[in-house]
């Protein structure tokens, strides 16, 4: 048997096994309807390239140790599970680090849920943002609102005259008024009557 025909045979496998994990899979732990979780899938993706660079390459070091070395079929990948809604760009940024971006597409409900959970994470990075970073949060809150805005077929000048009608509603917040607590009239609750 030829290197060139281990190759191809062991290449073909692990395409094989990155086809039948699939992207589809890979965001369900394994004890979920015993689904593959991101270990399983990085174990199996190690396995058939330690193989293919066993074909390739030779053999390990003599103590049976895989050589250390940043490419991929030396040692198995960490596997860094996300779990999040990210820009449409991000996968190709991601590939051009060298690493696996593994993604699925959002059905409608999925996608409407998973904006909710980014508007409340870019809000959390633009209350710690330090004052000139404030900018580029606002920015990506306003990405996030633009997409749920899309989602419940409104547009911008919808929001804003919502935001208009509870203004005269209820104010604004150019007051600056922060209410520290409220004290029922006579000490009384509304229970004691």
């Amino acid at each position: 048997m030829s290197v060139s025909y281990v190759t191809q045979r062991l290449v073909g496998r692990a395409v094989a096994a990155y086809l039948l994990i699939g992207p589809g899979l890979l965001d369900k732990r394994s004890d979920q309807s015993g689904l593959i979780g991101c270990d399983d899938v990085s174990l199996r993706l190690w396995h058939a390239s330690w193989e293919i660079a066993v074909a390739t390459k030779g053999h390990p070091s003599a103590s049976g140790k895989a050589r250390e070395s940043t490419a991929f079929g030396y040692r198995r990948p960490m596997c860094v599970e996300h779990n999040k809604l990210v820009r449409d760009l991000v996968p190709r940024i991601i590939e051009a680090d060298g690493r696996w971006p593994i993604t699925r597409v959002l059905g409608e409900a999925d996608y409407r849920a998973a904006l909710r959970d980014k508007l409340v994470e870019e809000a959390i990075e633009a209350r710690d943002a330090p004052r000139d970073g404030l900018a580029a949060e606002l920015a990506d809150l306003a990405e996030v609102i633009a997409a749920l805005l899309s989602t419940l077929e409104l547009t911008w000048n919808d929001l804003f005259a919502l935001a208009d009608r509870k203004r005269a509603e209820r104010g604004g917040f150019a007051g600056r008024l922060l209410l520290e607590y409220v004290v029922d009239r006579f000490g009384m609750t509304p229970n004691d009557g």
